[in-house]
C-alpha cells in the first residue's frame, strides 16, 4: 500500500458545482457523521465522480476508486478517476494521507454500496475515546464484495435508492484531520441507455447478490457487527424512528422456517433485556442473542413449519410491550399489550418474519432500555391469518387455550382479583391467560413465564445484588436488600398427580400466595408475596373421561414506570378432557 503516484486534484464544494456536470444533476444522499471531529474548527467539502458522462461509453467505462489512510489506518481520503490512469480527484486533506488502496470497478458490474466500519478508539491510553473508520467494504451487482481494512466495529452503509446508482461521493474535512462525513450521489436509471442498465446496472440471480443484498432502510442504522442482508427487508421501527448514531443490534433466523424449519424457540427477556433465537442442534447454527441483559428469558417452542407472522409494539418514548403472533394463531405477550399497539407488517403484502433489530438507550449496562424495534422480513407472501383466541371473558390465551376436541369447562370461580376484560374497557387490561395441563402424571413441570433465570455480572444493587428496576421506586422498603429480582425453583413431583391446589387470599380478595399438593402425599414450596391466614383447598378432580387443568390471570404489578412485571392475580380450575388414546390392537381411539 502507498500513496498514489498519479496526478491528483483534490475537490472542493466550489470546484465540483462548477465542473461537474453529472453530479450537479444527481441527487445527495443522506450524509452521516463517520468519525470525531472538532466542531469549533473550519470544515472544507467536496465531492467526486465515477463517470464523466452517463451516454453509451458509460457502458465501457473503467472508473477507479481509491481510498487512502493515515499512518494509524485510519481512513483519510477518497478518490476516483474516470478511467485507469486519469488524474485522480480527491476528498480530503493531503497532509494525512500516509498510504492507499485502489479498486478497478468491474467490467460489466457496478458498485451497489459501500459499507465503512468504525469504532471507538483511543490515540492514548489516557484519552478520551473517539470513533474512527477502521475499514470499508465495496458491494457490487454479481462480483465479489471487497474489503479492506479492520472489520472489527459498528457499521454504516451508503447505497442508493430504489431505481438509483451510485456516481460519486460527497464528503467534509478539517485541514490536517481525516475525512468526517461522507454521503453519496446517486441518478436514476432512466438517465441511461438501456443497454447499460442490463449490462451494469441489473442484479443477476446469483448467490453472491443474495448474499449481500438488502434494504435500503438498512442505510439509516449504525449495525453493530454486521450490516444484515440476506436480501432481507426492514419494517419500521417502533416506537421511535431510526436514529443513525445509536447502534442498532440485529438478529436473523437464518433460514425460512417453513421450509427448513431450522429455528427451535426463541426468547425474550421480561424486562425487554434481550432476544434470542435458538436452532435445532441438526443445523449446528450457534444460538444467536441480541441486547445484554438476559436476566429472565421467556422461551417459545416452535411447532413444525410454524412462523412469526405479525409482531405488534406497544410504548411511546420506549419499548413498553410486544405480541408475536405465529401463523398458527399463537401469540406471545412480553410486556404491555396497548391502546397504541403498533404492527409492525403491513397487512396487504404479510410476510414472514425473519428475525428482529432493536436499539438500546445506555446499551451495554443494567439499566439498559430498549427504544426501539423492527423485523425482518423476506421472500413470498404468508397466506396467514393475525387471529388468535380469547377466553369466553375476553382474555388473550397465550399462547394459545386448550387444543380443539379437548373441552375445557370453568368448574370453579376465579380466585383473586383481577382487572375488566378487554372487551369494552379503556385503557384496556393488561391481563393474560394461560393454563397448565394437569389431567397426566407430571414427569416434569409445565411452565409459563421465564424459564431462563441468570445472573447479571453488574453487583451496583444494594448488598451486591444485581440491580433491578425496582431501584426507581416499585419496591417496598428494604425488598432489593434482600433478594435478588427474579429467582427459580424446582419442585421434584415424581410422576404424580396433582390432587390439591392451596391458595391463600389476602383481606382485600387479591392473591397472595399459592401451593400444590400431589397425591403421593408431596408438597410443593410456599410461592407467594406473603402467607395471610389460613389457605383455600381447592380440588383437582379426575375421572375417566376428564382431567383437571389450571387457568392462570398473569397481569401488570403497576408497581413503577420504567420495568413491567406480570404476576399471577388470579386461578381458576378447568375441566378438561382426556386426550385421546389410540388402542392400537383394535385400531380404534378409546
Amino acid at each position: 500500500m502507498s500513496p498514489s503516484v498519479l496526478e491528483t486534484r483534490y475537490i472542493t464544494a466550489e470546484d465540483f458545482a462548477d465542473e461537474d456536470e453529472i453530479l450537479s444533476k444527481a441527487s445527495p444522499g443522506k450524509m452521516l457523521d463517520l468519525s470525531w471531529f472538532d466542531p469549533d474548527l473550519p470544515v472544507t467539502s467536496g465531492a467526486v465522480g465515477l463517470l464523466s458522462t452517463l451516454e453509451d461509453d458509460f457502458i465501457h467505462a473503467t472508473p477507479t476508486i481509491r481510498t487512502f489512510w493515515t499512518e494509524d489506518m485510519e481512513l483519510a481520503g477518497i478518490g476516483m478517476a474516470h478511467e485507469v490512469g486519469q488524474m485522480e480527484s480527491v476528498i480530503g486533506s493531503p497532509e494525512t494521507f500516509h498510504g492507499s488502496h485502489v479498486l478497478l470497478i468491474p467490467t460489466n458490474d457496478w458498485l451497489c454500496g459501500i459499507t465503512f466500519t468504525n469504532r471507538e478508539t483511543a490515540e492514548d491510553e489516557n484519552a478520551p475515546l473517539k470513533r474512527r473508520v477502521v475499514g470499508m467494504e465495496f458491494d457490487f451487482f454479481d462480483t465479489k464484495r471487497v474489503v479492506w481494512g479492520d472489520m472489527r466495529g459498528e457499521k454504516r452503509l451508503f447505497m442508493p435508492q430504489s431505481s438509483h446508482f451510485i456516481v460519486g461521493l460527497v464528503g467534509e474535512w478539517t485541514t490536517g484531520k481525516p475525512l468526517h462525513r461522507v454521503g453519496i450521489f446517486q441518478a436514476h436509471y432512466e438517465r441511461t441507455p438501456l443497454g447499460v442498465y442490463t449490462r451494469r446496472l441489473m442484479p443477476k440471480e446469483s448467490e453472491e447478490y443474495e448474499m449481500h443484498a438488502t434494504d435500503p432502510e438498512a442505510g439509516n442504522f449504525l449495525w453493530e457487527g454486521a450490516v444484515p442482508r440476506a436480501n432481507v427487508q426492514l419494517s419500521p421501527c417502533y416506537p421511535r424512528p431510526a436514529d443513525p448514531y445509536l447502534i442498532t443490534e440485529s438478529i436473523l433466523f437464518q433460514f425460512d422456517n417453513r421450509k427448513d424449519n431450522s429455528v427451535s424457540s426463541i426468547g425474550i427477556d421480561a424486562q425487554l433485556g434481550a432476544f434470542e433465537v435458538k436452532f435445532h442442534h441438526s443445523t449446528s447454527f450457534p444460538n444467536r442473542l441480541i441486547g445484554g441483559n438476559a436476566k429472565a428469558m421467556q422461551n417459545f417452542c416452535f411447532k413444525e413449519s410454524e412462523v412469526l407472522s405479525q409482531c405488534y409494539v406497544t410504548g411511546i418514548e420506549r419499548v413498553e410491550g410486544t405480541r408475536l403472533v405465529t401463523s398458527k394463531g399463537r401469540q406471545i405477550i412480553m410486556g404491555k399489550d396497548g391502546k397504541d399497539v403498533q404492527p409492525l407488517i403491513g397487512r396487504l403484502n404479510p410476510k414472514g418474519i425473519v428475525g428482529f433489530y432493536g436499539t438500546w438507550a445506555e446499551r451495554g449496562t443494567p439499566q439498559a432500555s430498549l427504544i426501539s424495534i423492527g423485523v425482518f422480513t423476506r421472500g413470498s407472501r404468508l397466506h396467514a391469518s393475525d387471529f388468535t383466541e380469547d377466553d369466553p371473558h375476553g382474555y388473550p390465551w397465550c399462547p394459545s387455550g386448550p387444543p380443539p376436541g379437548r373441552s375445557a369447562l370453568e368448574i370453579d370461580p376465579i380466585y383473586g382479583i383481577i382487572t375488566t376484560s378487554q372487551k369494552g374497557d379503556t385503557p384496556p387490561s393488561q391481563t393474560r391467560v394461560i393454563w397448565l395441563d394437569c389431567s397426566k402424571p407430571l414427569r416434569s413441570s409445565s411452565s409459563f413465564g421465564p424459564d431462563c433465570i441468570s445472573q447479571s455480572n453488574d453487583t451496583s444493587g444494594v448488598y451486591g445484588h444485581p440491580w433491578c428496576h425496582c431501584a426507581y421506586g416499585g419496591a417496598a422498603a428494604g425488598e432489593s436488600q434482600k433478594s435478588q429480582h427474579y429467582t427459580t425453583e424446582t419442585w421434584e413431583v415424581g410422576r404424580s398427580y396433582l390432587t390439591i391446589l392451596r391458595l391463600w387470599i389476602g383481606d382485600g380478595g387479591g392473591l397472595t400466595g399459592l401451593q400444590y399438593v400431589a397425591d403421593n402425599g408431596k408438597t410443593s414450596p410456599f410461592w407467594a408475596s406473603g402467607r395471610m391466614g389460613c389457605p383455600v383447598e381447592v380440588d383437582l378432580p379426575r375421572s375417566n373421561e376428564t382431567g383437571s387443568a389450571l387457568k392462570l390471570f398473569p397481569e401488570s404489578d403497576e408497581r413503577n414506570d420504567k420495568g413491567v412485571d406480570f404476576v399471577v392475580v388470579a386461578v381458576q380450575v378447568l375441566s378438561i378432557e382426556l386426550e385421546k388414546r389410540m388402542n392400537w390392537r383394535h385400531g380404534v381411539k378409546s
